[in-house]
């Protein structure tokens, strides 16, 4: 298998997103996510790339660190240093379970579109961490206004030009944002880059074997194995591509 980024150079139409579409795909993504949680930290390279790139997007040091859709604790395991308190936010359960504990780790099982998170830690945290975990908000909007209250952040989400071939063979939506529609919800002054990841696959078995084991098609329609051997018969291309949007405070 094969990792490969690169800069992206174009821009995405903003499309309108139906909100009970948003909604029905945040819970299928969060049971997805507890049903995954154990192949999903064993087979999904892409992550880790992209974890690793955002702490070197922003590699300042800070003491309390708030992580917006922790998973299973890549940002925290990645780290070149220790914080003094170290917040970790998830929606599912069974990725929390698999989350390291260190003494500065508080784990949190919430809903990171819950206002009251943001709250209760303004004033108390100097950092808030997101690594592919935003897009899955349904209420994208309302969740960054919150964020950049904060003085510092650094936020990795995945846009709708993720999975593209897939979805457009199979002619299934999405509701990952579009570029433009997150650029929109941003008042603060920030730095930002658009990254593109493809993983290439030897063969289709293993294609398929990692869009089963991470749970990437969580949030749209349910595939079927008749769906993803169709998208391999019509696509006949062994990779799938990402598209990640990465922000920090300026």
């Amino acid at each position: 298998m094969k990792i490969v980024s690169e800069i992206s150079k174009f821009a995405i139409i903003f499309k309108i997103k139906v909100r009970h579409k948003r909604y029905l795909g945040l819970i299928r993504h969060i049971k997805e996510f507890d049903k995954r949680a154990k192949s999903y930290s064993t087979n999904n390279y892409i992550q880790k790339q992209i974890v690793d790139d955002l702490l070197n997007f922003d590699s300042r040091v800070h003491q309390k660190i708030l992580d917006i859709g922790c998973g299973n604790g890549l940002i925290r395991q990645n780290l070149k240093f220790t914080p003094e308190l170290f917040i970790g936010i998830d929606a599912s359960s069974k990725m929390l379970e698999i989350h390291p504990v260190f003494d500065d780790v508080k784990l949190i099982n919430k809903n990171f579109d819950d206002t009251s998170i943001y709250e209760e830690f303004i004033g108390d945290i100097d950092m808030i961490y997101s690594s592919s975990a935003l897009q899955w908000s349904k209420h994208l909007n309302n969740t960054l206004q919150k964020i950049q209250k904060f003085k510092n952040f650094a936020l990795a989400i995945h846009t709708d030009n993720t999975f593209k071939e897939l979805r457009q063979t199979l002619k299934t939506d999405t509701f990952l944002p579009s570029l433009q529609n997150i650029k929109d919800s941003l008042y603060r002054n920030v730095k930002y880059e658009v990254k593109t990841y493809q993983i290439e696959f030897e063969n289709n078995q293993d294609l398929l074997k990692y869009i089963k084991n991470t749970g990437i098609s969580s949030g749209q329609k349910k595939l079927t194995t008749r769906d993803l051997r169709e998208f391999l018969t019509k696509n006949n291309k062994k990779y799938l591509k990402f598209e990640v949007l990465f922000i920090k405070d300026i």
